[in-house]
């Protein structure tokens, strides 16, 4: 048959998108040329570059969706080219389409799956996918509405009547909703009554014939039948392990025995990515959880309902036949177990056990009479055994590093996902575990593979392996030796402990190398590696691991490093230095994975340990994944882990009840309230604008009205049914004007909310104070609560700084107080637990100094007061206090105490000598590790620390009892889920975690994770902050930026609704002012002859070298400029190209990706797009905003405009920059010390072509200066 040749088929990608370009005259429905498209690129199995196309040219947007109507939902080719286009976008455009529309067109797509005969394989699987991105995007109301009508209770009317009996007993209130919909459904005439043709209810009938549909597939010898299967079996893992899905599937999938034809499927047990995905689905399909309420079962409560079903079967046996008897007296246990029970089943008649199987509901009477019934009793009596996380290895062997089996079909893998929701917390932390461990395997197989290529294995003539050059991280072993291996702990098979020494030689290595490895840590985490050089050609087939020869990986935690005279390197001396190791030689102490050794036992020996021969240390920062693993593993192994979370936060971190359930508004008491908020507000006029409901202004003394003009802090907030009341003290005629931030009523709704007891979410675009509101919720909690203690999380040491400085310059905090877990400094202050030993150390001498003063004073100095703080204790009892009641005859008291009343010297004195009392535990606690702990256990209420952080202490902080109320996470958006759970259950008792504050941008890029594939898969990268910000628990969204000028913030605002300026942008003379020596604040420069190579794009790599040469030379600070780019070899390349100008220009702030930007901001962005073919991950416009928003005053991006112009996802944000000139428009004359040009004046500039014209005008502005 030869196809008709249709236009389509023969124009190109860019003449078809002129059809749909906003410019376009036609706007009739063409259905050839959505046929000719559809055939020619798009379902096509190599059609991926032109449907890449296709989506950036905005083809669903603009032409498909405005298309789709009931005239046209029978176009087959437009139905499936929605829902192509839409899979490529993974269906986050979702939210804009219509809703009558969206669930017209599901309708009309899964109509045309189950009646159209003219659909492949492939086809069909278009729409699986369709279905998958649908169900993760619950939280779109008319995508569920859509979605979830076909997951519901009219899916049994393809269960048989005994089957629906038996799960109506346990929900009779679904019975009574089935018998509606039955009389709703009854025909309402005699001619209908009579109709025998049979009429398709989709809403019953389409996950029936979708399962039947994948059994046939099972059943296939077609090869095409692999995909679909792949794609079909991932849909049901994901509709199985969310409960708005799972409700009524789930019995279904059952009855109609899926699980039965994947235990029975050649293909199943011919590919390992369907042999995973069966065994996910099955473990899914028996997970212990009420399917209608969502109770998560215990293991008692599963085996009691298990032995209630097992009961009533057995019991019916025992009545109905003598043959079946036998079966009446198995154990629960054995009914689950298909040996014992066909050998129970074989001796009984087939017309017998049958009929006895229907009365049951184990098989529908419709059911082919030859299915296994063995089988029927061990799908229905499985028990659920959970994983025991302990008995599993926590480092990455070389078979998970390099395993070839996670090869992806199709972009699906053989993992668990991060949902919206999850079965319960067992679920959830089984997910995160996986994942995690996956994504730790990617970046130690990159880490393994850099320092093992730079040390060059060789092959010597005696056929060994030498290593012909060095790196830093990484060591030659001499020698690897288990010396003792000890006993299983109760209740595992493996090692409890597993003890190795490792011989190395430093010998020849430099002073900084040699001291990073002498400075392991206990705890630290390394790597060994077997490697057997091998002298082949590089080939593309060969992983890096059979290219490199590392035939054996294992990890080991390191317990002390031993020096050549076998002392412990690091050691506290006792005149209080660490001892210094002597000699080249060393011994690594480690502790080996018992449960790798054990297997490693039984797969045939231990020997491979002796071919261990490199040694591989990590960066810290990078090596916490096995604090995050056995977090998970703590946590599971629990005898309540459904308690570890408190129960307020429980069910809304599981996604499931009303999201609002855990806000300050839902929990707090009926009763009147009162909220401490001190200096939140600048004056009286200020808290009143601050709330949108009316407040009443009293003088805290008086109890009376107060004019607002007249008021300051502190302020105190009452509510009561009445309405609020804001108390606050008169100020002083002669006050100085109040300073301070001006926070807006958002703002001031955040900080209200983050006070109270509960969830609070805040939510903003770049600049909007996010970390501003975290600092006042931290002041004001110190200042409420004075007896709990904080616990402050951000993603990295430098964001802990920035929340740290922010807090302190508020002077609310005593620093004694405050205590980081990262290496942290803010100004003069060392926030690490180091350096606030020191500090209080330091504190206490000043303290006892002033006390030596004051006896001396009293004429007491032979009391020896300020011998320590136990002994100025008793001073103060004994010879201060009485002193305190002839306070007339006393100035030197009354000096010492800067006050003149009683009162004001008890308060001042108490104060003083309470400070030294707490400092008292120092003096007995004489070790830097014991008086670590103190600190951070007894002495400081504000402790801050990194999510990795958390997972490296939260073991010796559980030992040391360490206890905490509230919980605030700065930048949540960059914390990925898996990370977010250890600062989440740094107690024992959950219970007493009353407050959770997650601030962050919940529209900026997800973490950056080291396997897209894994991330883009299983959604390893989304945060705890936007899954909650996705369910609807309420959020106060910050509208009101104050740190770009407001013709760079108006690029971005399109992805922020409601972002306005702050007074003080518009007042700002720096925001009024023009960039020296360019044009326009912001400018798209086109580089169309540029090409890019291998992620390398040479022309606009220069074009960044000589614009920050511009920049220096018209007086900008290299401090003030950031180097963004697209990808890590342009990165790689921009560094290469910027090394010889340092000593002249100095360095730009910030070399590096657009990734590794997230959260940093700088005065001037220069950003290099890199792509000339296509827009790759900048499609993802959150990408794009990323960049733009990191600049404050100027923005200059290089690109192609031809190819950016036409991405539609992007228009919003480079669309202003493309109205303007996109040629370099330059004032070489001005000067940053000079100009006074205002931003909206007009200029005369010089236009650059490219940049070898730049590269002149440098030359003259040389020669000129």
């Amino acid at each position: 048959m030869v196809r008709k040749t249709t236009p389509a088929m023969t124009a190109s990608l860019d003449e078809l998108a002129a059809r749909w370009a906003p410019a376009a005259k036609d706007s009739t429905y063409d259905a050839a040329m959505v046929a000719g498209i559809y055939a020619t690129h798009l379902a096509q199995a190599d059609a991926a570059s032109a449907r890449a196309t296709l989506d950036t040219t905005g083809y669903l947007e603009r032409y498909l969706w405005p298309h789709f109507s009931e005239k046209t939902a029978t176009d087959k080719a437009l139905l499936l080219s929605i829902a192509i286009t839409s899979n490529e976008k993974e269906g986050r455009n979702w939210a804009s389409v219509d809703g009558a529309t969206f669930g017209l067109f599901v309708d009309a797509l899964l109509r045309l799956k189950m009646e159209a005969d003219d659909l492949s394989l492939v086809e069909h699987t278009y729409i699986l996918r369709f279905l998958m991105f649908g169900i993760r995007q619950l939280e779109t109301s008319h995508v569920a509405r859509a979605m979830l009508k076909y997951t519901s209770l009219p899916v049994w009317a393809h269960l048989s009547e005994v089957q629906r009996s038996l799960a109506f007993a346990d929900h009779p209130k679904l019975k009574r909703h089935w018998q509606n919909r039955v009389q709703a459904k009854a025909p309402s005439s005699p001619a209908a009554k009579k109709r025998k043709t049979t009429v398709l209810d989709l809403e019953a009938d389409f996950y029936a014939s979708l399962i039947d549909d994948c059994k046939a597939c099972l059943c296939s010898n077609d090869e095409a039948a692999v995909e679909y299967l792949v794609h079909s079996l991932n849909l049901f893992v994901d509709l199985l392990s969310q409960l708005p899905t799972r409700r009524f599937l789930r019995t279904l999938l059952l009855h109609r025995h899926l699980l039965l034809a994947c235990r029975q499927s050649h293909w199943v047990t011919q590919h390992e990515l369907l042999a995973k995905q069966a065994e996910l689905l099955h473990f899914y399909a028996h997970f212990p959880i009420d399917d209608q309420t969502g109770h998560a079962w215990t293991t008692v409560e599963h085996k009691n309902e298990l032995a209630a079903r097992a009961h009533a079967l057995q019991l019916a046996a025992f009545e109905q036949s003598p043959a079946l008897h036998p079966l009446s007296l198995l154990p629960v246990a054995q009914l689950g177990d298909r040996t014992i029970v066909r050998q129970q089943l074989a001796p009984i008649p087939h017309d017998v056990l049958r009929p006895f199987c229907i009365a049951r509901g184990l098989v529908h009477e419709k059911d082919d009479d030859d299915v296994d019934l063995v089988e029927c009793f061990v799908d229905f009596f499985s028990q659920y055994t959970p994983p025991s996380l302990q008995s599993l290895p926590l480092y990455p062997t070389e078979t998970d590093l390099w395993a070839s089996d996670l090869a992806s079909l199709d972009g699906v893998l053989p993992t668990r996902k991060l949902n919206l929701q999850f079965l319960s917390v067992t679920d959830y932390l089984l997910r995160c575990y996986e994942l995690y461990r996956l994504e730790a395997a990617s970046a130690i197989a990159r880490d393994l593979e850099r320092v093992i290529d730079a040390m060059a294995p060789t092959l010597t003539p005696g056929n060994t392996t030498m290593f012909r050059s060095r790196h830093p991280m990484g060591l030659g072993v001499e020698h690897v030796r288990v010396v003792r291996v000890g006993k299983p702990a109760i209740g595992e098979s493996h090692p409890a402990q597993v003890v190795a020494h490792i011989n190395l030689d430093l010998g020849g290595q430099s002073p900084e190398v040699l001291a990073a490895w002498d400075s392991l840590q206990p705890r630290d985490v390394v790597f060994l590696a077997g490697v057997q050089a091998v002298e082949t050609m590089a080939s593309p087939t060969l992983n890096a691991a059979e290219r490199l020869g590392i035939h054996v990986v294992r990890g080991a935690q390191v317990l002390e490093v031993l020096d050549s005279v076998n002392k412990t390197v690091g050691e506290l001396l006792e005149n209080g230095r660490r001892y210094e190791a002597k000699g080249s030689r060393r011994t690594l102490r480690v502790a080996l994975d018992g449960a790798q050794y054990a297997a490693d036992l039984a797969a045939g020996g231990t020997e491979l340990y002796a071919r261990l021969n490199v040694l591989v240390r990590r960066v810290a920062e990078k090596n916490h994944f096995r604090s995050v693993l056995s977090t998970m593993q703590e946590v599971l192994q629990t005898q309540r882990v459904q308690h570890a979370l408190p129960s307020w936060l429980n069910d809304v971190f599981l996604g499931y009840g009303d999201p609002s359930a855990a806000h300050y508004r839902q929990l707090r008491a009926k009763s009147d309230e009162t909220l401490h908020l001190y200096d939140t507000f600048v004056d009286g006029d200020h808290a009143l604008a601050s709330f949108t409901e009316p407040v009443s202004l009293l003088d805290e003394g008086s109890g009376k009205p107060i004019a607002p003009a007249a008021a300051t802090a502190p302020f105190r907030l009452t509510s009561t049914e009445a309405g609020l009341v804001l108390t606050c003290a008169a100020k002083p005629d002669d006050a100085p004007a109040a300073k301070g931030l001006r926070y807006t009523p958002a703002q001031v709704e955040a900080i209200r909310s983050g006070v109270h007891d509960g969830l609070t979410l805040v939510t903003g675009a770049p600049g909007t104070g996010k970390t501003d509101v975290a600092a006042q919720i931290l002041a004001n909690l110190y200042r409420s609560q004075r007896s709990q203690r904080i616990v402050v999380v951000a993603p990295t040491p430098a964001a802990v700084a920035d929340l740290g400085a922010k807090l302190l310059a508020l002077d609310v905090v005593d620093p004694g107080h405050m205590a980081s877990l990262s290496a942290t400094t803010v100004d003069e202050h060392d926030l690490s637990v180091a350096g606030r030993v020191t500090f209080l150390l330091l504190r206490r001498e000043a303290l006892l100094a002033q006390v030596d003063s004051l006896a001396s004073a009293l004429n007491l100095a032979h009391l020896g007061a300020s011998h320590s703080c136990a002994q100025a204790q008793y001073f103060y009892a004994s010879h201060v206090r009485p002193t305190l009641a002839h306070l007339e005859t006393n100035d030197a008291l009354r000096a010492f105490c800067h006050a003149t009343t009683a009162d004001a010297m008890q308060a001042y004195l108490d104060q003083f000598f309470g400070q030294l009392e707490t400092l008292g535990a120092l003096e007995i606690l004489r070790t830097p590790k014991q008086r670590g702990d103190y600190v951070l256990v007894k002495h400081a209420r504000v402790v801050l620390m990194t999510a990795a952080d958390a997972a490296n202490a939260r073991a010796r902080l559980l030992e040391m009892g360490f206890q905490y109320a509230t919980l605030v996470v700065d930048a949540a958006a960059q914390v990925p889920e898996v990370d977010a759970l250890a600062p989440l259950v740094l107690q024992k008792d959950a219970s007493k975690l009353r407050r959770v504050v997650l601030l962050g941008d919940d529209k900026a890029l997800p973490p950056a994770l080291q396997n897209a594939p894994l991330a883009a898969f299983s959604q390893l990268n989304q945060s705890l902050l936007l899954r909650l910000v996705r369910l609807g628990a309420p959020v106060v969204h910050l509208a009101s930026q104050g740190r770009t000028r407001p013709s760079l913030a108006r690029l971005y605002a399109s992805q922020y609704p409601g972002l306005s300026d702050l007074p003080c942008v518009a007042a700002s003379p720096g925001f009024q002012r023009a960039n020296p020596g360019f044009a326009f604040s912001a400018q798209f420069i086109d580089a169309p002859r540029a090409t890019a190579v291998n992620g390398e794009n040479r022309v606009e790599a220069m074009w960044m070298l000589q614009l920050f040469q511009y920049m220096r030379h018209v007086g900008i600070a290299a401090t003030a400029i950031s180097v963004l780019t697209a990808t890590e070899a342009q990165k790689t390349l921009l560094l290469t190209m910027f090394k010889p100008h340092e000593a002249t220009l100095g360095r730009p702030a910030h070399v590096a990706t657009i990734d590794e930007s997230v959260g940093a901001h700088s005065p001037y962005v220069l950003l290099s797009l890199v792509h000339t073919t296509s827009v790759g991950a900048l499609r993802d416009v959150r990408r794009i905003v990323a960049a733009v928003s990191r600049a404050a005053l100027g923005l200059y991006i290089v690109g192609k405009k031809a190819l950016f112009e036409a991405c539609v996802d992007l228009t919003p944000v480079l669309g202003p920059l493309f109205d303007r000139p996109t040629q370099l428009q330059l004032l070489p004359n001005e000067r940053v010390a000079t100009c006074s040009r205002l931003e909206t004046d007009e200029a005369a500039p010089t236009t650059v072509q490219n940049a070898h014209e730049l590269h002149e005008a440098l030359a003259a502005m040389t020669l000129s200066d």
